[in-house]
C-alpha cells in the first residue's frame, strides 16, 4: 500500500470491515481500527441534546460529534491551515440504527495526515448504573478483541475524564490508538486517533501521544 493512501480512507475501510464482522483486505497494513459497538438491544437511540453536565462532560456529543472537535480547535491543536481540515460524520449511526454517531476530522500537516474520529454509544436502557464503568474496567483487565488483533489498555487520567487507552497498533505506514471513557453516566466515548505519512516526506508517522489525547478530550468536553 502506497503511502499516498488517506489514513481516512485506511480507517474507513477497516472500520466497514470489522464493523460487518469481516477482515481488512489482504493488501493493508495489519492494522485493525476500532469501531462502532454492534447493534444492542439494551442500547437505546440517543436522545435530543442536553446542556453540559457540572463536571463539563457533553451529552449533546451523541447528537452530533462533529460539534465536540471543531475546525478551529483541530488546527489548534495539529497546527497547519482549516483549509487542510476535512470534518464529516461517519457511517455508525446508520450501521446502529441511530443508536451510536461518530465523526471523521482528517488533518493534513506537515507531511502528516492525521484522522481523529470521535465515537459517542449512548447508554443501554437496560444497562445496570454500573454498566459503563464497569466496561471500563474490563478493557483495563482483559483488553479487546479488534479484528485480528488484541488492544491492550492502560488507565488514562485527563482533568475530570478517566478512561482506558489502548496500546498502539499500525502497519508499515499507519500508527493508530484508541482511548475510551465513560461520560455523564449516560455516553460512552471512544476517540481514534490515527497517522500516517503523505507525500515525499520521509520518516515513520508519529505514535499518538497521551498528552495529544489530553488536548483532544479538553476540546471535546469543553
Amino acid at each position: 500500500m502506497s503511502r499516498n493512501v488517506s489514513t481516512f480512507s485506511l480507517v474507513l475501510l477497516l472500520a466497514l470491515a470489522v464493523g460487518c464482522g469481516g477482515q481488512p483486505a489482504s493488501n493493508a497494513p495489519a492494522a485493525d481500527a476500532p469501531t462502532a459497538d454492534a447493534p444492542t438491544a439494551d442500547t437505546p437511540t440517543a436522545d435530543a441534546p442536553a446542556p453540559k453536565t457540572d463536571n463539563g462532560d457533553s451529552a449533546s456529543a451523541g447528537d452530533d460529534p462533529c460539534s465536540s472537535l471543531s475546525v478551529a480547535e483541530a488546527a489548534a491543536i495539529f497546527g497547519g491551515d482549516a483549509a487542510n481540515i476535512e470534518q464529516a460524520a461517519g457511517d455508525a449511526a446508520s450501521r446502529s440504527n441511530g443508536k451510536s454517531r461518530d465523526c471523521n476530522t482528517t488533518i493534513t500537516h506537515e507531511g502528516v495526515e492525521t484522522t481523529v474520529t470521535l465515537l459517542v454509544r449512548a447508554k443501554g436502557e437496560n444497562m445496570g448504573p454500573d454498566g459503563l464503568s464497569q466496561r471500563i474496567q474490563s478493557l483495563l483487565q482483559d483488553g479487546e478483541k479488534v479484528g485480528s488483533q488484541n488492544y491492550v489498555y492502560e488507565p488514562f487520567a485527563h482533568g475530570a475524564v478517566e478512561g482506558a487507552l489502548s496500546d498502539v497498533h499500525g502497519g508499515a505506514y499507519v500508527r493508530l490508538r484508541s482511548l475510551q471513557w465513560q461520560a455523564d453516566e449516560a455516553h460512552h466515548f471512544r476517540l481514534i486517533v490515527a497517522t500516517t505519512i503523505v507525500g515525499d516526506v520521509e520518516g515513520d508517522p508519529p505514535t499518538p501521544s497521551p498528552e495529544l489525547f489530553g488536548q483532544l478530550v479538553d476540546a471535546v468536553i469543553n
